[in-house]
């Protein structure tokens, strides 16, 4: 005969099946079986370390400031400023080219189209006037500059525009073509003389 357990001898149960005897032994699971706890896996977009991209992204804008571009029409627009403001001698200072003799040698050893200088009149009466030089692709023009009475520069004192200095007049043969007997040639001013000394030249600059 089968002994009961002191529980179900004390409650006077007599266990008649083994799940019975099963329910009434309870066990107690072992340490080792006990599901271990494992760490969750991260996933890779989860945390995305944003100051190190930043950093990068400052350091490259940095880096394309520092390049030298190459000068645009604008930046020479810029040079050749309104001649009411103050910086008109220094922009003076890159056009003008006091030699007489040498003048169309300097435009000819640089030998680019729309180089241009303005040097003093070498022969007439006045000393207030000056003459214009262009280097072209026929060869160097010249353009008399005359003083007015009304102390204004003009190229065609009796029908051309006047201007009250002689940056002002370049700068607006700069966007307009200089007068010219022949109806088929245009030819503008595009950078002083002095650009060269600066600034490498290049087939795309002009």
């Amino acid at each position: 005969m089968l002994q009961s357990p002191p529980l179900l001898r004390y409650l006077n149960i007599q266990p008649t099946t083994n799940l019975e005897r099963r329910v009434s032994c309870p066990q107690v699971q072992s340490q080792q079986q006990q599901p271990k706890t494992v760490a969750p896996i991260s996933k890779p977009y989860d945390k995305v370390d944003t100051t190190s991209q930043k950093d990068h992204r400052l350091s490259l804008s940095q880096e394309i400031q520092n390049v030298k571009l190459r000068p645009t029409k604008q930046d020479m627009d810029s040079q050749m400023i309104n001649p009411q403001t103050k910086c008109e001698p220094w922009v003076w200072d890159n056009i003008y080219y006091s030699k007489v003799q040498d003048a169309s040698d300097v435009l000819t050893l640089i030998g680019r189209c729309g180089v241009f200088l303005v040097r003093p009149q070498s022969t007439g009466v006045s000393l207030k006037n000056y003459v214009l030089s262009l280097y072209t692709s026929t060869g160097v023009k010249k353009y008399k500059i005359n003083r007015l009475d009304s102390q204004e520069y003009s190229l065609k004192p009796d029908e051309g525009p006047c201007f009250s200095s002689i940056p002002e007049l370049c700068l607006y043969y700069r966007e307009n073509p200089l007068p010219t007997q022949n109806i088929f040639e245009q030819n503008y001013l595009k950078y002083p003389y002095t650009f060269d000394k600066q600034n490498n030249w290049d087939d795309e600059s002009f």
